[in-house]
């Protein structure tokens, strides 16, 4: 054995006792090493924040690059902050009008929501009343007996609530203020974060590859620029798509609701539109939470409601959605359905919105695989025999 192997073999030996220690560590140390992992994530989450923010505003930026090289000329270094620039001029003028134009009247309908409240409890005890009678139960609900507290235990009872929970309710808003703050501060940070990120991001993604190139091998790292390439394309379908169907979606049940003269129907539509950015179980939010305003009001309207809701969403489902979002992040409905599940069990609300588009390039990947590894055999699978080619 000469040198060179006696030097090779040391180092291998070397490798896997230092594997081994790091995985026993782990092991041992899970919990400690769990800690340290979530407390750098959480010192990471500006950076996070910045890197969605600057993906979303990446879109529009890049279709305002796009309009000045077609109509100025070939790229010029002032065509990067002219985009960003309007970028943030388009954002804020349609928050702005958010704020002027639409939200006043969601709060107007809020306001006469509450102020309603009332007439909704003695509609919805009225309605169970006539249940009940329907059901030939001698049995009346009675709004007096509801509300009816005798006035000597209402000032002990509330003096009572406010010594047990005061203490409770003081901690627990000055916890709730200190991590809103927490929140805002984070994404103030990423959102500035993410103006760096898109003056400069062809000189990150340069350094990023780079790096990747430099530690793995050829065949890795092309791979990884290939499903780093499939995931951008397939999240940039998804976002854009997903944003853009909401929106029509909520201007069609607008008009749909006003030409059949429903209560609450900016309300009713904002919301469907907002829930319906998470796919599947987000309209199904926004339709139970205008079931149940119109139901208060008129229970006739509320099933009239139900039933447009499913034709709206038909014809959403197969016209809009397969022209808006495209085929990119098709996927078989049942694998939608697990996806969120999944997602959103692990991750919450923000599992929720991934959820599509990252199984959507899981899946890819994975039938790109097994069709490849199908090849490579030489054979054929049909539902109901293997065929040797």
């Amino acid at each position: 054995m000469n040198q060179k192997e006696k030097i090779f073999r040391s180092q291998n030996w070397f490798y896997l006792i230092t594997y081994a220690i790091l995985l026993i560590f782990l092991l041992t140390k899970f919990d400690i090493m769990w800690g340290w992992f979530n407390r750098l994530l959480n010192l990471l989450s500006p950076l996070f924040y910045g890197i969605g923010i600057a993906f979303v505003l990446n879109l529009p930026m890049t279709f305002m690059e796009k309009l000045l090289i077609q109509h100025v000329g070939p790229r010029k270094r002032w065509y990067r902050p002219v985009a960003i620039i309007t970028t943030l001029i388009v954002a804020t003028t349609v928050v702005f009008l958010l704020s002027s134009v639409i939200f006043p009247q969601v709060i107007e309908n809020i306001v006469m929501l509450v102020n309603n409240i009332p007439i909704y409890i003695k509609n919805i005890v009225q309605l169970s009343n006539q249940l009940l009678e329907n059901f030939h139960v001698d049995y009346t609900i009675s709004i007096q007996e509801i509300f009816h507290v005798p006035l000597d235990q209402i000032v002990p009872t509330i003096t009572k609530w406010a010594s047990d929970v005061a203490p409770d309710l003081l901690g627990n808003t000055w916890n709730a203020t200190m991590s809103i703050a927490g929140v805002l501060a984070n994404w103030f940070m990423g959102f500035m974060l993410s103006l760096y990120l898109l003056s400069s991001k062809e000189k990150f993604i340069r350094q990023l590859r780079m790096l990747i190139v430099a530690i793995f091998p050829k065949k890795v790292y092309e791979w990884i620029f290939y499903v780093g390439k499939k995931t951008n394309a397939t999240f940039t379908s998804f976002i854009s798509g997903q944003l853009v169907e909401a929106v029509i979606l909520g201007c069609i049940f607008y008009v749909a609701l006003l030409i059949l003269k429903m209560p609450y129907a900016l309300l009713i539509s904002c919301c469907i539109a907002v829930t319906s950015i998470v796919p599947m179980f987000g309209a199904m939010i926004g339709q139970f939470f205008g079931f149940l305003l119109i139901l208060a009001i008129n229970p006739i309207k509320s099933l009239v409601f139900v039933v447009v809701f499913q034709l709206i969403q038909q014809f959403e489902g197969n016209v809009i959605y397969p022209k808006v979002v495209g085929n990119s992040v098709g996927l078989p409905g049942i694998w939608v359905l697990l996806s969120i599940v999944v997602f959103g069990g692990l991750m919450g609300l923000f599992g929720m919105l991934i959820a599509v588009p990252a199984t959507a390039v899981l899946y890819t990947l994975l039938k790109e695989t097994v069709y490849h590894k199908i090849k490579q055999k030489g054979i054929k699978v049909t539902n109901k025999e293997i065929i040797d080619l």
